[in-house]
């Protein structure tokens, strides 16, 4: 019929991500003002919570097939308990004054994050981190958006301003590059 079905109220900033939680039942968006906030479906009025607050822009938000953690990308990596407690589980530095993530995907399995941060120099950089670990099991220069290949074997990188644009595949474990 064209009309509004519910209204989710809260932020004052523009959505900037969003995603729905694996049950169905959680809506989460993430904005310009720094902030994600969890909506029910079901009814569509309301809000559940306020996740977090950001220092930068909120670009990321996925979850896992099993739905736990919930990861968000923007000054730093964050992940959530699946529950939305208040606090976050674990946080990912992006190392490094002034850089921030363009973007983040999640396994389907939760095993691994890929993040791509923009650094102070004002290049890209996909690391790929285990959950609760900030060191990276794997690096690759250049590329501004990741995706995981749903059985989660395959990571695809793309985009990017330097020589590296186009899209590129990698093996998961292992980080070869299929193409």
């Amino acid at each position: 019929t064209g009309e509004a079905a519910g209204s989710l109220t809260g932020s004052t900033g523009s959505i900037t991500a969003m995603a729905f939680s694996p049950d169905g039942k959680t809506f989460v968006a993430g904005t310009t003002d720094k902030m994600v906030f969890a909506w029910p479906v079901r009814p569509t009025v309301g809000r559940v919570a306020t996740v977090g607050t950001f220092g930068s822009t909120v670009t990321s938000l996925g979850w896992p097939t099993d739905g736990d953690p919930l990861v968000v990308g923007a000054d730093t990596v964050r992940l959530y308990d699946a529950k939305l407690k208040p606090g976050y589980v674990y946080d990912i530095p992006t190392k490094g004054g002034g850089s921030f993530v363009r973007r983040a995907a999640v396994a389907p399995d939760g095993k691994l994050i890929a993040a791509c941060v923009r650094v102070p120099s004002g290049g890209t950089v996909v690391r790929v981190f285990a959950p609760g670990n900030s060191t990276p099991v794997a690096s690759v220069e250049g590329f501004d958006a990741v995706a995981f290949t749903p059985d989660g074997k395959v990571l695809v990188a793309g985009g990017g301003e330097d020589q590296r644009t186009g899209v590129r595949a990698y093996a998961v474990p292992g980080f070869a590059e299929l193409f």
